[in-house]
């Protein structure tokens, strides 16, 4: 199930981005971008109004956080944070459905994330889930001048790839 979390809500926003920090904290090389803020200044960078964070919860508790950024007109980021060996089913079910809504009911033309390779070790995780959402592999690796060790790579889906896959999978069940 996914729940919105809403900044207004300012005590649930504020314990569910607590515990996605938390599991931040624990899986630094991940997630360096976040533990290098402070927990309140994370949180106050996830009430931005073009981000939306949506909770996956499973058996009542918060699994996964997502988080999806409007970067610009159409154009969305996504990206997951969650504690180390969540079942990959049910980030992917959640991403699948995120994406649908993003392209059929949001108006999205480009989905985007991307993936950490720390000293040469990709995060596998999120590769899989980019590539089992659609996504396909952008431009040259790239580097933050504040993340030691690492470069990442971007991945990416636009509608008419989205659609296009729709339609091949409709026929193939025909």
């Amino acid at each position: 199930m996914l729940k919105s979390f809403q900044p207004e809500n300012a005590e649930e926003f504020a314990a569910a981005m607590t515990v996605a920090y938390a599991w931040a904290s624990k899986r630094k090389r991940f997630y360096p971008h976040v533990v290098e803020l402070s927990l309140d200044e994370f949180i106050e960078s996830q009430r931005e109004p073009n981000k939306k964070q949506i909770g996956v919860i499973e058996g009542g508790q918060l699994r996964a956080l997502i988080t999806v950024w409007l970067m610009q007109d159409s154009v969305y980021d996504i990206h997951v944070i969650a504690p180390r060996k969540t079942k990959p089913g049910i980030l992917l079910q959640s991403l699948l459905q995120i994406r649908r809504s993003l392209f059929e009911t949001q108006g999205a033309q480009i989905i985007k994330t991307s993936y950490g390779i720390y000293r040469g070790h990709p995060n596998r995780g999120v590769k899989a889930l980019a590539e089992a959402c659609g996504m396909a592999p952008v431009g040259d690796l790239f580097q933050f001048a504040d993340v030691l060790h690492a470069e990442f790579q971007e991945y990416q889906i636009t509608k008419e790839q989205y659609v296009e896959a729709k339609t091949s999978h409709r026929k193939h069940e025909q």
